[in-house]
């Protein structure tokens, strides 16, 4: 009766061990669950980000660097003419498939793999250690990552092919993982000092709800990083130059 009380006064504590439990009988299909609903969440933030683009950001200024874009593939354009009456739910369900296939599976066994290789050379929990963990994983997991995030999208997603995914690894691939690189080493950083390798995984999920909504954003522009200058030179020219003070 009082343990039913505390679960009742402390549903998130109840929560957290159904988790618990889940994941020590279940790990890899515990940690694809957790990743498909994170991703598949990530990814309607990132729709309704796009909403707010396509209602408040567009610019007429802005068509001429639109034009330059190669088309989208058939799928891609169905996907925007859909999305643009309403959330993509379509694209959302794949983007949860990619989180249930890829993230969860591969994240499970690469941060015990990871933990178990450091752990040969350096003392577990030394500042050494998590060094090398952070820069392995930042090295290896992060090109991996974005890579394969781009390849599953073209071949899933959008439809393009290898032919789509090589532009957009060519327009899109170093700035993302630039930005990729410039957030994540920090987060691991203190995920690997102070979380343990069993719920490694599921902190950077949480973190990748943002991440998420970023890279399935970033997937579906065409060269971001520019679109996003020429936003930043439309707005400066839109608000023309400051009028200088007048002397006294």
């Amino acid at each position: 009766m009082q343990s039913n009380s505390l679960s009742m006064g402390n549903p998130f504590k109840a929560l957290w061990g159904a988790y618990e439990r889940q994941l020590q009988r279940r790990p890899v299909l515990t940690q694809m669950t957790t990743s498909a609903a994170l991703w598949g969440f990530g990814d309607l933030c990132a729709q309704r980000f796009e909403a707010y683009e396509r209602a408040h950001l567009h610019h007429p200024a802005a068509a001429p660097a639109a034009a330059k874009a190669a088309p989208p593939p058939a799928a891609a354009a169905a996907a925007a003419a859909a999305a643009a009456e309403g959330t993509d739910w379509r694209r959302a369900l794949l983007t949860a498939i990619y989180g249930a296939t890829f993230v969860g599976p591969v994240g499970h066994y690469w941060y015990f793999g990871l933990d178990a290789a450091c752990a040969r050379i350096f003392a577990p929990g030394s500042p050494q250690f998590i060094a090398l963990k952070v820069l392995v994983d930042t090295a290896v997991m992060g090109p991996f990552y974005v890579s394969s995030f781009f390849a599953y999208g073209c071949a899933f997603i959008d439809g393009g092919g290898m032919e789509e995914f090589r532009r957009k690894m060519k327009t899109d691939f170093v700035s993302t993982l630039a930005l990729e690189v410039s957030v994540w080493p920090f987060v691991q950083s203190v995920n690997f000092w102070k979380v343990p390798v069993k719920h490694q995984l599921l902190v950077v999920n949480s973190m990748t709800v943002v991440d998420a909504a970023f890279m399935s954003w970033a997937r579906n522009q065409e060269d971001w990083l520019q679109q996003l200058l020429d936003r930043m030179a439309v707005s400066q020219a839109a608000a023309g130059p400051q009028a200088k003070p007048k002397k006294p």
